[in-house]
């Protein structure tokens, strides 16, 4: 159910900056999240569509990227991507990492009409 406070969010942010520019429309918003935010993307349409209706943002495509996990070991300093919520190093098997990726959460861009 977090997903109805992300779009409620990034809906905000979105209508401020398209008003401050002067637009009339947004018809796209792109947001970033890591796969590791658990974020639906189904609930996330559903949630920004529903909270869109009565704005700039109505009718408005959420595109969604997911950003895949990725690791440095601080034990050898490997970089390596995250499979399946196995943290462990591929190079020395230690759990001793650094999340480089895979927790961000960003609206990345908007597309508006004047």
């Amino acid at each position: 159910m977090h997903e109805l406070s992300i779009c409620e969010h990034i809906l905000a942010v979105a209508v401020d900056a398209a008003t401050r520019a002067g637009a009339k429309e947004i018809t796209r918003v792109r947001v970033k999240h890591g796969e590791l935010r658990a974020i639906v993307p189904d609930i996330m349409a559903h949630y920004f569509e529903f909270l869109a209706k009565d704005t700039i943002a109505k009718g408005a495509k959420l595109e969604m990227e997911v950003v895949k996990p990725r690791a440095r070991c601080n034990s050898c300093d490997e970089e390596y991507d995250v499979e399946g919520f196995d943290f462990k190093c591929p190079a020395c098997g230690k759990q001793d990492m650094e999340l480089l990726s895979g927790m961000e959460l960003f609206l990345e861009d908007i597309e508006v009409q004047d």
